[in-house]
């Protein structure tokens, strides 16, 4: 087995561990602790395997990280030309993530390789337990930002129909920019956005409102500066944590049409996002 095998197997099992949470569920950034520990097993487990190459292949599963940096910056690149244009210190970047715990994989390797018994089954049970911990940890993320984006949609529903009975109710005001006339209930406390904050569609500026932030996700609504009734409003639930994957983006209308976007873009929902639910 040539050394640039040796090495490419290597490259392959560190972009496996570090790809495995892009595969899954798109990770913008996989759980830095946890992955590093699953490069660590698995650069040891190498060690174990093969002894007399241990740095090249650890050298490999540190290179791993960098193929999967290019293969996302290629991607996004050719979605958006504008995602990666700090990508020198992107590379730069995973090149420091990933050869850190890769040579501490090899050291560990190679300390402990003659107090075990079966060095060959011991690398093979390093390589597989951190394969595991990697999907494992992606599995687990993906689910809980599965349920977080649930949670919104249900939380925008029930706002967006909440708007449509508060105007039944009060047809001289209108729609309401107040969340806690809504008669939606939220863990967190009710606050007045910035007034420097807008949202522009079209013709239209909406600004002032309130918003709450709940599970992860930041509920707002904002209303056309007018009097009273009030006709128009732009209600928004942008998640918090972008670094993992970034969520789906909710937004809805006096339309009574829920949407969705990613990738960021909270002032495009409305124009640019899918239609997931249109209330009756």
């Amino acid at each position: 087995m040539t050394v640039t095998v040796v090495e490419l197997i290597g490259v392959g099992l560190g972009a496996l561990v570090w790809g495995l949470s892009h595969l899954i569920y798109h990770a913008g950034a996989p759980p830095i602790a946890i992955t590093w520990g699953a490069l660590t097993v698995a650069a040891a487990g190498l060690a174990l395997l093969r002894p007399g190459v241990r740095w090249q292949t650890g050298s490999g599963v540190g290179i791993g990280l960098l193929a999967v940096t290019a293969v996302q910056i290629i991607v996004d690149g050719i979605r958006d030309p504008t995602s990666h244009n700090l990508f020198p210190f992107e590379i730069v970047i995973a090149l420091a993530l990933g050869f850190p715990p890769a040579v501490l994989g090899v050291l560990l390797g190679n300390l402990v390789r003659r107090k075990v018994p079966a060095p060959q089954l011991g690398g093979i049970a390093l390589v597989t337990l951190a394969l595991g911990v990697a999907a494992a940890s992606a599995i687990a993320t993906a689910s809980d930002m599965n349920r977080m984006e649930t949670l919104a949609l249900k939380k925008v529903g029930a706002l967006s129909a909440a708007q449509h009975a508060f105007r039944a109710a009060h047809p001289l005001r209108g729609f309401t920019c107040n969340l806690g006339e809504l008669g939606v209930p939220f863990s967190g406390p009710i606050n007045k956005n910035h007034p420097a904050e807008s949202y522009r569609l079209g013709r239209v500026v909406y600004r002032g409102g309130t918003a709450v932030i709940e599970d992860g996700y930041r509920y707002s609504v904002k209303c056309e500066d007018k009097p009273d009734p009030q006709a128009l409003f732009i209600l928004t639930a942008r998640p918090l944590d972008s670094i993992r994957r970034p969520p789906d983006i909710f937004c809805a209308g006096p339309d009574g049409a829920i949407r969705s976007v990613r990738f960021g873009k909270l002032y495009s929902c409305i124009a640019e996002g899918r239609i997931v639910e249109i209330l009756n």
